[in-house]
């Protein structure tokens, strides 16, 4: 607690103090459940005899790596050292892995297997301590150092040859290339989880893997063989019957059907991944809040303005509750009601919304496409006050940001724009 409390007093953000009890309310409440359920296996196995030693160290297992995440979550915490830190990692309570998972028979002994021989299993609880910082860095969105520790792992555990640790560590630096570097690099490492979770018989390990893999190839735009791994990557996620999972794919197959323009299809697989997320986790768990943001870009998309945005003001409710509207999740619900208003004619309201991410923005940068798309947005706005000087600078801004990234969005806003032809000749 005083680390803790100590790195947001000194981290220059003008909202610390609230960052702090968001922080440490979160916190609070996870270790009190974590004690519990610590007491409470205790109790079925050695005082009232419910439960056997055998499922009672599986389930020391699973509450041992929900303790470790949760002091990695902790260490990264006290050790914020300014003010965008401080934004960035206030998530990380809300997005500690479920503790209900530890009292799941069926989960609990599939989960974690550890070699007989004891220098080998501390070499390897060891290993999956370090996974789990990897998997805290990439949370915050501090995605190169979490991809150097990864490689890290993934080296050591080639050396430690056990199937399960390889393959874990593996699935974590795969989606760290896919979020952060390459998703063609990415898509090489997930298979290679994908194989040796086979090997180990890891379906938790091999699901992720597999969801990964299809946001991969998304990324990738090649969506012809994203969806003729459709029907693996579910069969994958159903023999694991892991919900969590089972929702971040349905999430990525609805990003995969809208970059194909099937658009029933997609907003249907983004529906089926709100509801399994909001019975899962609660109404008002972060990821929640991420899926109502992707829904409400869908419905954008359809042009469903009313209910976009019903979506963008409900996930802008939940971060608020949660992370703060200083956090760039509740930014990006803002984002969203930008578009919206701008698409229904409001553009006083729209420039009003935008004008509130593009200064988030210059704090604290996102992707340049992310940027891109809201300077775009904010440009529409601008033209559509009559303020036609900074609508220019704006999408000119714009093209500047996006055009090695996503040429064919450069070469929208040149059109819209009609900038002189040594610019288009530039942009395209």
């Amino acid at each position: 607690h005083a680390a803790v409390q100590e790195a947001f007093d000194h981290s220059g953000h003008v909202d610390a103090p609230e960052l702090y009890d968001r922080v440490e309310q979160q916190l609070d409440e996870y270790a009190g459940q974590w004690m519990s359920m610590y007491a409470e296996s205790c109790r079925a196995t050695f005082v009232t005899q419910q439960q056997s030693e055998l499922l009672y160290d599986h389930r020391m297992r699973c509450l041992g790596r929900r303790r470790d995440r949760m002091r990695s979550a902790i260490d990264a915490l006290a050790g914020i050292t300014g003010p965008r830190q401080a934004i960035g990692r206030t998530l990380l309570p809300f997005v500690l892995p479920p503790l209900a998972e530890c009292a799941e028979l069926d989960t609990v002994m599939a989960a974690n297997p550890v070699p007989s021989d004891a220098a080998a299993r501390e070499r390897i609880v060891a290993l999956r301590g370090r996974i789990d910082e990897v998997e805290t860095l990439q949370a915050v969105g501090e995605l190169q150092a979490a991809m150097v520790l990864a490689q890290d792992v993934v080296d050591d555990a080639r050396e430690a040859a056990f199937a399960p640790v390889l393959a874990e560590a593996l699935g974590s630096l795969g989606s760290l290339q896919v979020a952060g570097g390459s998703a063609r690099e990415g898509q090489a490492t997930l298979e290679a989880s994908i194989a040796e979770a086979a090997l180990a018989k890891d379906d938790l390990t091999a699901a992720r893997a597999w969801t990964w893999l299809i946001f991969a190839l998304v990324q990738q735009h090649r969506l012809d063989e994203a969806q003729a791994l459709e029907l693996a990557a579910k069969a994958a996620v159903d023999r694991a019957n892991d919900d969590e999972v089972r929702g971040w794919l349905l999430n990525n197959l609805g990003a995969l059907y809208s970059e194909r323009d099937d658009f029933d299809r997609s907003r249907w697989y983004l529906q089926q991944a709100l509801a399994i997320k909001t019975h899962t986790l609660g109404p008002s768990h972060v990821d929640v809040g991420i899926s109502w943001t992707n829904l409400g870009t869908a419905l954008a998309d359809e042009r469903h303005h009313e209910q976009a945005r019903d979506a963008f003001e409900r996930a802008r409710a939940v971060f608020e509750a949660t992370v703060g509207t200083a956090h760039p999740l509740y930014n990006y619900a803002v984002e969203g009601l930008c578009l919206v208003e701008e698409a229904e004619g409001r553009h006083a309201q729209a420039v009003s919304l935008c004008a509130r991410v593009l200064e988030h923005f210059d704090a604290s940068p996102g992707s340049n496409v992310t940027m891109g798309n809201s300077r775009f947005v904010m440009a529409r706005a601008l033209r559509g006050v009559g303020r036609a000087q900074e609508a220019q600078e704006q999408a000119l801004f714009a093209i500047e940001l996006v055009r090695v990234e996503n040429p064919t969005l450069a070469a929208e806003i040149v059109e819209w724009l009609g900038v002189p032809a040594a610019v288009r000749t530039e942009a395209e």
